[in-house]
């Protein structure tokens, strides 16, 4: 019987241990997972020395008149919103 409990309690710990880690495992799959997928406008990567900068362009749903540019590289990542140039 204490077998069973310390197999039990080890499996529940097996399965929280990646809910509680900050990288995007299973607990980020579960929590994104209702989110609707949605396409950027532009994406690239920038080849700097040292460093591998993936950049993605996007237009907000809640605001049109803006453009979004987010960079991420293994250790940061940035965001800056700008309004898009009247025509």
């Amino acid at each position: 019987m204490k077998k069973i409990a310390i197999v039990a309690a080890l499996s529940s710990l097996a399965l929280l241990l990646p809910m509680a880690s900050a990288d995007a495992g299973l607990w980020s799959a579960y929590k994104n997972g209702q989110l609707a997928p949605k396409e950027a406008d532009s994406a690239y990567r920038v080849e700097t020395l040292g460093l591998d900068v993936r950049v993605y362009e996007f237009t907000p749903e809640s605001n049109e008149d803006v453009t979004c540019v987010l960079t991420f590289t293994d250790a940061t990542s940035t965001m800056q919103c700008f309004d898009k140039p009247s025509n």
